[in-house]
C-alpha cells in the first residue's frame, strides 16, 4: 500500500529513515507569510488563472525530496499543508513552497547564483508530475511573474 502511495506521489519516506512524509494529514497554517527581507524576489507560479493543478503541490514537494539525490533537499520542522520549507543541501539556504490555492509562491533564502537551477530542478519536477499523471502538456506550462507588495493587488 505504501509504495502504491509512493508511485502516485502522495507520499515519500523520508530518506534514512523508516518514517514517510505524508502532507494530506497535516496542518494549514494561516498565515504563511514571514519577514522575507533576506530572500530572493519569490518565484510566482500560475496556470492560466485558474487553480494550481490538484496534487500538485504536494507532487512537487514529493519530487524535490528525491531529486538527484534523495538528500539534496531536505524537510525542515514546522511543515504545514500549504508550506514547506526545504534546506537546500547543495545548494545552500533554504526553499520555502507555498501553495496559495490559485498560485504557487517559491522563496530561496540562499546564494543568488543558484536560483537559475534551482528554477530549473522547479519545472523539470512540474514536467515530470505533469507526465507522471497523464496530464496535458499545457498544466507543465507556468506563468512566472512576482509577488506583488502593495496592499490590496492580487
Amino acid at each position: 500500500f505504501l509504495k502504491l502511495m509512493e508511485g502516485l506521489l502522495i507520499i515519500s519516506q523520508i530518506p534514512n529513515d523508516t518514517r514517510y512524509f505524508i502532507p494530506c494529514v497535516l496542518d494549514i497554517i494561516d498565515d504563511p507569510f514571514e519577514d522575507s527581507s533576506d530572500a530572493i524576489e519569490p518565484l510566482y507560479l500560475t496556470w492560466d488563472g485558474e487553480l494550481i493543478p490538484n496534487g500538485l503541490f504536494t507532487s512537487l514537494v514529493v519530487f524535490l525530496m528525491g531529486h538527484v539525490s534523495p538528500t539534496q533537499f531536505q524537510l525542515v520542522n514546522d511543515v504545514y499543508r500549504n508550506k514547506v520549507v526545504l534546506r537546500c543541501q547543495h545548494f545552500g539556504g533554504a526553499l520555502h513552497l507555498l501553495d496559495q490555492v490559485k498560485s504557487l509562491t517559491i522563496r530561496y533564502f540562499g546564494p543568488s547564483r543558484n536560483c537559475f537551477n534551482i528554477r530549473r530542478i522547479i519545472h523539470q519536477g512540474i514536467e515530470s508530475i505533469v507526465h507522471k499523471f497523464g496530464w496535458t502538456d499545457s498544466l507543465a506550462s507556468t506563468q512566472e511573474g512576482f509577488r506583488c507588495k502593495i496592499e490590496g493587488c492580487t
